[in-house]
């Protein structure tokens, strides 16, 4: 009789902790990460919560490759990435694409963990969404020590998959907004203050980056190529720099 009694109890109370109380994992679903991340559709919220314009150390915002697209322009949040924690509503990174009218439309998210770190406590490679990330070796273009990295096109479609690094609709043939690096103070601590190619490191970026506002006038990054087309971005990300 009591047997009889405890199966019913027991099953009651286990499908109540799926219920009431789901794992950390639950919330690791792209729905979750695109409603943590809506306000940042406007960028001004997400240079509010911390997050900088990150350029590659030849000073080049918008990352693509030849043939396969592009990524688009970063924003990191350096707490987030110093963290080596990773929890889908709170990506290290946030992907803008550059309008033609200059105005930045978010378009991904990125998680981003050192390997160094990750490693040092952990068995395996790591994960979220199910997906595996993709590692960075220390030779990138941004000059940073070699780091684990997954986007997620959470915010516009991406032909070649939703996890894959370049989307092939997304491109760097455009104008961007620029402050002067007199605009914004550096912060060299995000990333432990350590230089890299003689500049300070800030928010994983660069020191003295250029960050867009909404008052400031559209200007390239770098100088336009012959026949006047925008620049793009010179070489791929995890390629020598």
């Amino acid at each position: 009789m009591i047997r009889r009694r405890a199966v019913p109890f027991l099953v009651a109370i286990l499908t109540f902790l799926a219920t009431a109380l789901p794992g950390a994992a639950a919330g690791d679903t792209l729905a979750n990460a695109r409603d943590a991340t809506a306000a940042f559709n406007d960028p001004a919220a997400a240079l509010a919560a911390g997050y900088e314009l990150l350029t590659d150390a030849a000073g080049l915002a918008c990352i693509d490759q030849s043939g396969a697209g592009a990524m688009g322009v970063h924003y990191v949040k350096g707490p987030l990435v110093q963290s080596g924690a990773l929890d889908a509503a709170r990506p290290q990174a946030l992907v803008y694409e550059v309008q033609p009218d200059g105005q930045l439309h978010l378009v991904a998210l990125e998680y981003v963990v050192f390997q160094a770190a990750w490693d040092a406590g952990h068995p395996a490679p790591p994960t979220l969404f199910g997906q595996p990330f993709m590692l960075n070796a220390a030779d990138n273009r941004f000059g940073l020590p070699a780091f684990y990295a997954l986007h997620a096109w959470v915010w516009k479609a991406n032909p070649s998959g939703a996890f894959n690094a370049w989307n092939p609709s997304v491109q760097c043939g455009t104008a961007l907004p620029v402050a002067t690096a007199g605009d914004q103070t550096p912060d060299t601590t995000a990333m432990g203050g350590m230089a890299v190619g003689g500049m300070a490191v800030g928010a994983m970026g660069m020191g003295g980056m250029a960050v867009p506002d909404a008052t400031t006038p559209v200007a390239y990054l770098c100088p336009p190529p012959a026949g006047g087309s925008a620049p793009r971005a010179a070489r791929p990300e995890g390629s020598p720099s």
